[in-house]
């Protein structure tokens, strides 16, 4: 929000991929009209009722990984296209993680398609050259933290090689 006041963005989009409605920021954004959410989330998780979303995208119970990441492939281009955000907020939820205790059997993410996903959102935003930030949510499990270190891990590799991850080797420097 202070972004928009101080003019620095006109245009955000959050990208929740939370396994929860985003029922609480869309609550407190309810009237910044430069805010649009594009929300994918479990269709009878808690909560219910929410505030507006821009784009909601509910699964139901037993939803495959191959499925979500198809959905996002195709809802997240096309948000971008439409919206031509200034920032992307991206809520990198872990709890459609298939063996997480709250929330398993929605989504069905494997290990390697939550990474897949992470890359996905960070990709799309860069070849669009939107600013993207990562805020770390959901996951209820000993295993979350694990996956939220992979991708961060992951980003730090791929943008920025003048700080490698400690007993990672550097990506090769360009020819």
């Amino acid at each position: 929000m202070k972004a928009i006041r101080d003019g620095l963005v006109k245009r955000v989009l959050i990208v929740d991929l939370d396994a929860h409605h985003g029922d609480g920021h869309a609550e407190a954004l309810r009237q910044c009209v430069e805010v649009k959410i594009l929300d994918f989330y479990g269709a009878d998780l808690f909560p219910v009722v929410v505030g507006p979303i821009w784009r909601g995208v509910p699964f139901e119970r037993g939803s495959r990984g191959t499925e979500y990441l198809a959905t996002l492939r195709r809802e997240l281009p096309a948000a971008l296209n439409t919206l031509s955000p200034d920032l992307v907020v991206y809520v990198a939820g872990v709890d459609g993680y298939e063996r997480d205790p709250l929330t398993a059997g929605y989504f069905r993410l494997s290990r390697e398609q939550i990474l897949e996903r992470d890359r996905f959102v960070f990709e799309q935003a860069r070849s669009a050259s939107i600013p993207i930030i990562m805020v770390l949510a959901g996951g209820y499990g000993p295993f979350a933290w694990e996956l939220q270190y992979e991708t961060v891990a992951w980003v730090l590799r791929r943008f920025n090689d003048e700080h490698p991850v400690p007993g990672d080797t550097p990506s090769p420097a360009p020819p």
